[in-house]
């Protein structure tokens, strides 16, 4: 039974098969494409800079608990194994 790929499977396969076709121009543009919509915190308005430190706060922490988990779950897989 074939599982269906997630979004991030089928953007690495697409950006490989652009890379192959274009060479590393097309990944070039890309990369200029999303920096452009960028928008440094120095130029928000006060609401929107505390909104973007708050949500960047909240993704590391999020990233560390669950990387910590992880790890977490491996040590316990390991230990059980012996």
């Amino acid at each position: 039974m074939i599982m269906a790929r997630s979004k991030s499977q089928r953007m690495t396969e697409t950006r490989e098969g652009k890379k192959e076709q274009h060479g590393d121009a097309c990944l070039n543009r890309e990369r200029e494409r999303v920096k452009s919509c960028y928008t440094p915190i120095e130029l928000l308005t006060e609401e929107r800079s505390t909104s973007r430190e708050k949500n960047g706060k909240n993704a590391k922490r999020f990233c560390s608990k669950h990387t910590k988990s992880h790890e977490n779950d491996e040590e316990m897989n390991l230990s059980t194994s012996d």
